[in-house]
């Protein structure tokens, strides 16, 4: 599968993994089974920040982190916690649009959200998007995931 077409490694991985396995060896641990989401949310919503200005853990993550769940998608490369960087466009926007165009969102890769209600934040970008696509027993559906 070919990669995203508007992210680099630095942007969908924790800087200290690309540090220690080089940049090549840190895209095979990601699922890019997200990569088209990625892409096709970038061609809706414009510009998007995961990993960068402050951020280094909104993409891939260390196993031995100490942010987020020990079974958390993002220590398996199938998350990304995505802030728009289109002024005035705010993550709930972007929420909402997923489960308005579920079908869309499933056939891009996206088989979770992390509910809007533990995600939303007084942050610039109203929070963050949190994308997944962990396989889960719902069928043809999204599923909404509280930590």
């Amino acid at each position: 599968m070919k990669r995203p077409t508007h992210f680099t490694i630095h942007e969908l991985a924790d800087p200290s993994i690309i540090a220690e396995l080089g940049e090549e060896a840190t895209w095979g641990l990601l699922d890019p089974q997200l990569f088209p989401a990625l892409d096709w949310l970038r061609s809706v919503f414009g510009p998007l920040l995961i990993n960068g200005r402050g951020y280094k853990e909104s993409g891939l993550r260390r196993s031995d982190t100490k942010t987020g769940s020990p079974r958390s998608a993002h220590r398996a490369g199938q998350a990304y916690d995505i802030k728009p960087l289109t002024k005035g466009l705010k993550v709930q926007t972007m929420y909402r649009y997923i489960l308005d165009n579920e079908a869309e969102a499933l056939k891009h890769g996206i088989t979770e959200l992390e509910d809007i209600r533990d995600t939303t934040s007084a942050n610039e970008y109203g929070g963050w998007l949190h994308i997944s696509c962990r396989p889960h027993t719902l069928g043809n559906r999204i599923r909404i995931v509280r930590p």
